[in-house]
């Protein structure tokens, strides 16, 4: 809520506040002409960033490398974590932190180290381990959903994606860090797209047992 996000903004300016002060105390030629001018410099690489659409494909899918799974597992799971107070606090930090971080990151920085966007995810690790551990429960049940015409809407739209995104990720997909023979993106990226859409088919067709209230908050069900 909006008193929530008062709340972190007066949080971060005055850390923000604190920082100045110790970086002024303890590194005064920090505030010096020539180190402005490096800054003023810096603020240039959201124009490398998206200088044309090669460079700004690979920034965007840089950061999607990094977050675009961890996102992906939390907005699948996000009527669980809406439960838990204490989840939701660490959830609303993270976007909040995700939030300042992608921005400093493709104005201040060259996106293409995907690197650069992980920052974030220390807030959020333990919930990953928890609801990934959830996902992967499921697969070990054995009832098998009622599919209807929907459900086999959906599956097929899956493996539509799954097809496209081949496609494109191999074959339209190129990197600006040459030569692109020596990274791994292009493989890294369709193992993500893959665990995503196996993870939407596996509930399209597998019923998963909701954890109860007591194992929710106990932690139980994911033992």
């Amino acid at each position: 809520n909006f008193k929530s996000i008062r709340i972190y903004l007066l949080g971060f300016g005055i850390v923000s506040l604190i920082h100045l002060f110790l970086l002024y105390f303890f590194y005064p030629s920090f505030f010096d002409t020539q180190t402005f001018s490096e800054l003023g410099k810096r603020t240039t690489s959201f124009h490398f960033n998206f200088q044309n659409n090669s460079f700004g494909i690979e920034s965007i899918l840089s950061s999607c490398l990094i977050l675009f799974f961890p996102c992906f597992l939390l907005f699948k799971n996000y009527h669980l974590i809406r439960k838990s107070k204490n989840e939701w606090d660490l959830f609303i930090s993270f976007l909040f932190i995700l939030t300042i971080n992608t921005l400093i990151v493709f104005f201040t920085a060259f996106a293409r180290e995907s690197r650069l966007f992980a920052l974030p995810l220390l807030l959020i690790y333990p919930l990953l381990g928890k609801y990934f551990l959830l996902e992967c429960r499921g697969f070990i049940s054995l009832q098998l959903r009622k599919i209807n015409l929907i459900n086999y809407f959906f599956i097929l739209l899956n493996l539509l994606i799954l097809v496209k995104s081949y496609h494109y990720i191999f074959e339209g997909y190129q990197t600006t860090i040459h030569p692109t023979l020596y990274n791994f993106n292009a493989e890294y990226l369709f193992s993500i797209v893959i665990a995503s859409m196996v993870l939407n088919i596996k509930d399209l067709i597998l019923i998963q047992k909701a954890p109860t209230e007591v194992e929710q908050k106990s932690g139980t069900y994911f033992e």
